[in-house]
């Protein structure tokens, strides 16, 4: 049942990563987005645990808000490759991968948008979000 336009928001991280993410986010906006799910992946898990514990998740909010935005921290990770079997099963589900704070609270920000919009906004942001200090101008 989608009880929500927006679209979901899943972390798929290594440790706790997502949720400090999440939690700094939070701070940030002044309060907890709703929808937002971050899941820790341990090292001392199967695969076949952190794929059930990704499913989980985002079967939990599919229901909830139909489409769904995963954030992984590692391309080519056990984290990403989850995230992107379960994007190739549906098209409700995208995947980013490299998440960033920036790249979070634009995700949370703008996900009223249309799934591959958001997906788009998400990854422009992540990448503004990357400054070398010698790249300032005086």
């Amino acid at each position: 049942m989608n009880t929500t336009n927006d679209c979901g928001i899943v972390l798929m991280t290594h440790g706790r990563q997502g949720e400090s993410l999440f939690e700094s986010v939070s701070h940030l906006l002044g309060e907890t987005p709703q929808n937002v799910i971050a899941v820790a992946f341990v090292g001392t898990e199967r695969r076949s645990e952190m794929e059930k514990h990704g499913q989980d998740a985002v079967s939990r909010l599919h229901n909830n808000c139909g489409s769904v935005l995963i954030l992984t921290d590692l391309f080519g990770s056990t984290q990403a490759n989850i995230a992107e079997k379960l994007a190739a099963a549906d098209r409700q589900i995208a995947c980013l991968h490299g998440v960033n704070l920036v790249m979070l609270l634009e995700a949370i920000s703008m996900r009223g948008l249309p799934l591959m919009e958001l997906k788009r906004c998400a990854a422009g942001a992540g990448k503004r979000a990357i400054i070398s200090s010698s790249d300032k101008t005086p």
